[in-house]
């Protein structure tokens, strides 16, 4: 039971830009132990089935999670998109001194290394309407590009401070996929092709996520700390709407949403603290 429920908070703020499944895995105290078990589902040439049967519990209820808030953000992102977004770019910035503990020493060129990251990810940021109208065709190199997608999706996921879905929002996938999860139904079951085929690339990506944190953090916990750092508050630069109106009544708004994502994270940290 205490597997599904985390899985359904991991699975609804993995839809949002800006919050960390793998963090959410920290706050709970089971990172290390949801990353081993990921890691020795098979063991000396057998499946252990105790370790499946917990993965298992944990992604149905992240599957739930994140059919359940998929429509929310829909329709945030169309009636408030702007304010949607400082909201998380909010979160982000507020949750960088949560990465700053355990005896953290600052290292400028690791920190540089993180930004640069995801600033050349930037480069490659396919431009999407916050509201898809119109799907692409579903054909194989679509198919092999979704997967592509997921599995990225999956490696920053499982990573405490990469949020997998500022990743695709970088990258361009994000508002199809939540475009895709908000309209599925016995009209659209189509949309469970595009949907199985990136989730397959997610849990790959979890999966290769999970070994690459661990040989990282194992070979240098400050210096990985750094990187997170500098690839978060890119990050949060990056997401910054362009079209931003500064009017009396938006400016208000604007500020109202970011000391909401403050109040959000405080409160984090008061039930974890």
């Amino acid at each position: 039971m205490l597997y599904y429920l985390i899985g359904l908070l991991v699975g609804i703020v993995t839809l949002i830009p800006g919050v960390s499944g793998g963090t959410i895995l920290v706050i709970f105290h089971v990172y290390d132990e949801i990353t081993f078990k990921i890691n020795n589902i098979y063991q000396n040439k057998k499946i252990n089935w105790l370790n499946l049967k917990d993965i298992i519990t944990l992604v149905i209820g992240i599957i739930l999670g994140i059919l359940f808030f998929a429509k929310i953000i829909e329709f945030l992102f169309k009636v408030k998109p702007n304010e949607t977004m400082l909201f998380f770019i909010g979160i982000i910035l507020f949750s960088l001194p949560n990465l700053t503990k355990n005896n953290y020493k600052f290292n400028g060129k690791y920190f540089l290394l993180g930004g640069l990251l995801i600033l050349l990810l930037s480069f490659l940021q396919v431009k999407e309407n916050f509201i898809i109208y119109n799907y692409p065709p579903i054909d194989l190199a679509f198919l092999f590009y979704f997967f592509l997608m997921g599995t990225i999706d999956g490696t920053a996921t499982i990573i405490p401070g990469i949020s997998g879905s500022m990743v695709m929002m970088i990258l361009g996938p994000y508002y199809l996929l939540k475009s895709y999860l908000a309209n599925l139904s016995f009209a659209n079951l189509n949309f469970l092709i595009p949907l199985s085929i990136y989730y397959l690339g997610d849990l790959l990506g979890v999966l290769l996520g999970s070994k690459l944190y661990l040989f990282l953090n194992k070979l240098n916990q400050n210096k990985t700390t750094n990187t997170l750092l500098g690839l978060m508050l890119m990050s949060a630069i990056i997401l910054i709407p362009h079209n931003l109106i500064f009017n009396y009544l938006n400016i208000i708004s604007y500020l109202m949403v970011i000391f909401l994502s403050y109040i959000c994270t405080q409160i984090i940290n008061l039930i974890t603290n």
